[in-house]
């Protein structure tokens, strides 16, 4: 298992005629916002890969291991097309919240809580903190914390214009 910030997780293994293994997790705080998070808004959700869950309660949140990629990791950043598919996912997300120019945003929204699957897909976990506000407070997160300087210099025009599109291609 692994400690995190706010939650103790742990893989789950199922053996038997059908063996899964999930994930666990356990938030330090009982009255969990993640867990309602898993469970109200994360089945709402289209067009954005959100960890199913399969269980949300006080105290215990299970949800499927994504595979087959692998998890986002700050210190070691992403390529130009990982970072044009996590733009389009959040203006895909951000979309669908928005309402009197402020959204649901995730709140902290960075590589560890991304997962890159094989196929270029995107997932978005780790809903903590979602509350509403403006959506430039998880696309500056994103850029400004994310994103090699030198990259960013070279493709910050068309990264925020992936997120634009995304979010006009949305309103038709």
């Amino acid at each position: 298992s692994d400690l995190g910030f706010a939650s103790e997780i742990a893989k789950v293994h199922i053996y038997g005629d059908h063996p899964i293994t999930l994930v666990a997790k356990l938030p330090r705080d009982e009255r969990s916002i993640e867990v309602d998070s898993y469970r109200n808004v994360a089945p709402t959700v289209n067009g954005v890969r959100i960890p199913r869950c399969y269980f949300a309660e006080e105290g215990i949140i299970i949800l499927e291991e994504l595979k087959p990629g692998r998890c986002g990791n700050v210190l070691d950043g992403c390529t130009q097309d990982e970072a044009g598919a996590v733009v389009a996912a959040l203006a895909t997300f951000h979309r669908q919240f928005w309402e009197d120019d402020t959204t649901l945003i995730h709140s902290d929204f960075h590589l560890d809580n991304i997962f890159f699957f094989d196929d270029g897909e995107v997932a978005i976990f780790d809903w903590q903190r979602p509350r509403r506000g403006a959506a430039v407070v998880d696309l500056a997160r994103f850029l400004g914390s994310c994103i090699e300087p030198e990259m960013l210099a070279t493709h910050q025009d068309r990264l925020v214009a992936v997120y634009i599109d995304t979010l006009g291609h949305l309103r038709d």
